[in-house]
């Protein structure tokens, strides 16, 4: 099967001399941006900023970001002002904002922020005390909702400030600030049943990286997981996850059918799935493959069930399956790389009657 032509942005950083510019190959036409001399830290954060805009709406470069205000960007990066006003500096984060991001984000992110210099007075002293307490009253007047899209916008002024060189590069008040995380809805698991499966699978392997779709209904893996998956990992009895999301490997045995279809795209090295390998590459590869393409396919199911088109709904699968099979839950939290706890609280479920533990019947009378 021969590689898909590249039809959707995936921007790279390259520098020439002392210059550095963002490249990309978008419906087969080449584009180049120009940042100058600025360092390689401004780089890479113009780099995130690009691919955020050219990932809005598949927008041409130039339809998604407005050159002026991306220069204008990068001279107060280079050359910072030690004597700009507070109000000056959120209006500059702002055009920056205008000009990589959707046009309602900017407008929240100014919100929040003059509310924050109104609460705690100047954001380039605030304590992390002051800044929680913040979060805690937007969360008080308006939603709980809003206290992170506080938080997100902070920390991005923060980050801003430091490369742009008017914080120092180790203050961030931000840092032992978490989000608030809503308990895990119990009721609102997704799964695929069994005639589905394979009906999606048979969709997936129409494409080149339909392979990734195969790994996380039968292996359980997790998007960023399989993004890293590396074919020296995959050996004749199990993948090696070597870095999962409580950083520690993993183990996931083979199944017949996972080892068959694995066999046939089999090399030596390389990655498994073949994803761009810079982060918003494989990021956006993978949510066009199950939000546009998968569903193309199998519109049935997608105008029925929209919400089984995910990541999360694949690996639910998984061990659902698992559950019902009787598999041990301490097993299937080991393979997923979650904790038993939270293996129980999602799966336990899906254990069937026949396979309940018959010792609860000692009780009867």
């Amino acid at each position: 099967m021969t590689r898909p032509k590249l039809k959707f942005p995936r921007p790279l950083l390259h520098k020439r001399g002392n210059a550095y510019r963002i490249r990309w190959y978008a419906y087969e036409q080449f584009f180049e941006f120009s940042l100058g001399p600025v360092t390689q830290d401004h780089a890479n954060h113009f780099l995130v900023a690009f691919a955020a805009a050219l990932a809005r709406n598949d927008d041409y470069p130039e339809e998604a970001i407005h050159e002026p205000a991306v220069k204008r960007f990068i001279a107060l990066a280079s050359n910072a002002d030690p004597k700009i006003t507070e109000d000056a500096l959120i209006d500059k984060y702002i055009a920056h904002l205008n000009a990589t991001l959707t046009s309602q984000w900017p407008r929240r992110v100014r919100y929040f922020l003059t509310k924050a210099q109104k609460e705690i007075g100047t954001l380039q002293t605030a304590s992390t005390p002051q800044l929680s307490e913040f979060l805690d009253s937007v969360a008080v007047s308006i939603s709980p909702a809003s206290r992170n899209r506080a938080q997100i916008s902070l920390s991005g002024f923060y980050r801003w400030l430091r490369l742009a060189g008017h914080l120092p590069k180790n203050y961030d008040p931000m840092e032992g600030i978490s989000q608030v995380r809503e308990p895990p809805n119990m009721n609102g698991i997704v799964i695929w049943e069994k005639a589905e499966v394979k009906k999606l699978l048979n969709a997936a392997d129409q494409r080149r990286d339909g392979i990734a779709v195969w790994i996380a209904i039968l292996a359980g893996l997790r998007r960023g997981e399989i993004a890293r998956l590396r074919w020296e990992d995959v050996t004749d009895t199990c993948i090696l996850v070597q870095k999962s999301k409580t950083g520690e490997k993993r183990q996931i045995p083979l199944s017949k059918a996972l080892e068959v279809r694995l066999a046939k795209e089999k090399r030596t090295n390389g990655t498994v799935v073949p994803w761009p390998e810079n982060t918003h590459g494989w990021e956006i590869a993978a949510r066009r493959l199950v939000k546009t393409y998968l569903p193309a396919i199998l519109p049935t199911i997608a105008k029925k069930h929209p919400e089984k088109f995910g990541w999360n709904p694949f690996r639910h699968t998984f061990a659902s399956r698992l559950a019902q099979s009787g598999l041990s839950l301490d097993i299937i939290a080991a393979w997923l790389g979650d904790s038993p706890k939270v293996c129980k609280e999602h799966y336990a479920r899906y254990v069937s009657k026949k396979m309940r533990d018959k010792r609860i019947d000692l009780v009867d009378p």
